[in-house]
Order: C-alpha cells, then structure tokens, then sequence
C-alpha cells in the first residue's frame, strides 16, 4: 500500500461504482482519517432511545473536521468505502477554516461510509447502522494492506532466529542450572 499511496497521491480517488469497472488491487483497501465529534456518543444513545427494533438501521451522517492531532496518529484511520466524489476547484467555499482543504493536484472532496474498527473500544458506530462523513479532503484519505496481505505472512517466508553469544550478556542474567 505505501508504493501505491507514493504512486497516487495525487491521483482522485475512485468511488465504489467507480471501482466495479476498474477495481485497486486485491491486497489494498481505502481508510479515512476521521475523529469522531465529542457528541457522537450523545447522538448515538440518543438515537438507540429513539430506536423500535422494527425500524430499519440508522443513518449518521457528520462533516469531517480537521483537527490538530487527526494525522499524528493512525487510531484516526479507518476503514471507509469512498461514495461520492466533488470537484471543488473554483468554489467559493464559505466552510470554517480548516474544515475543508485541498492539498496536491486533487481538489476534490469525497462522502465516504466509515466503518468500525474491530480494537475500537469507543465511538463506535452501533452494529447495523451506518456512518457517512462528508466533506473529506483528499489528503485524509489513504490506502492500507488488507490484513495478512503483506509479504511476511506468504507461506514459506524465510524466517531465521536471532542468535546471540552468551558471552554478550553478564554472568548474574545467566543463571539457568546446567
């Protein structure tokens, strides 16, 4: 996924109709950088109070939002299905600073569906229900390696064990019997 995201960083990125007729590889995926809003939680309870089970799954929708440490750490990745796309090259944007950038040639922003993160502990969108975030500049949006997709899980992938000379290590650490 690093030598592709090196390749297209610059390149729009496509939507999933897009995607039917000219698919990425197989062992890539999209992610978005997104932080939830501090009243995801409360929109979400409120919303599960609102819920008849009979009801059909819930919609979220909210406005992507750059913050100060949305890029600095990858628990703000996650997995997302691009949708929409929008060129923005010559729109007077009245969004607040720093909601909406463009960086690079693309000036486009995209919808994407966000999807839960299997370690995720928190905002996490209910099971069924559904998390659509607009306005995402092309920068917060990546590609990452499938699981298990990468070269070190390939079967037969020559592993060695690390040796080291007990003489490197001090004689009190080495008190196994003989």
């Amino acid at each position: 996924a690093a030598d592709f995201n090196r390749a297209n960083k610059d390149e729009a990125i496509r939507t999933v109709d897009e995607q039917k007729d000219l698919p990425y590889p197989k062992n890539i995926k999209t992610a978005c950088f997104f932080e939830f809003p501090s009243n995801f939680t409360q929109q979400v309870h409120k919303a599960k109070k609102a819920r008849d089970w009979e009801r059909p799954k819930t919609k979220f929708e909210v406005a992507w939002n750059l913050t100060e440490e949305i890029f600095d750490e990858h628990y703000y990745l996650r997995l997302c299905d691009v949708l929409n796309r929008q060129d923005i090259a010559g729109m007077n944007l009245s969004a607040p600073e720093g909601s909406v950038s463009c960086k690079g040639k693309d000036s486009n922003i995209y919808t994407a569906r966000v999807w839960n993160e299997p370690q995720a502990t928190s905002d996490n969108v209910p099971r069924y229900d559904e998390l659509v975030v607009t306005g995402i500049p092309r920068h917060a949006i990546t590609f990452v390696d499938k699981v298990q997709s990468t070269d070190q899980h390939l079967e037969g992938t020559f592993r060695h064990p690390i040796g080291m000379p007990t003489r490197m290590f001090p004689n009190i650490w080495k008190n196994r019997p003989k």
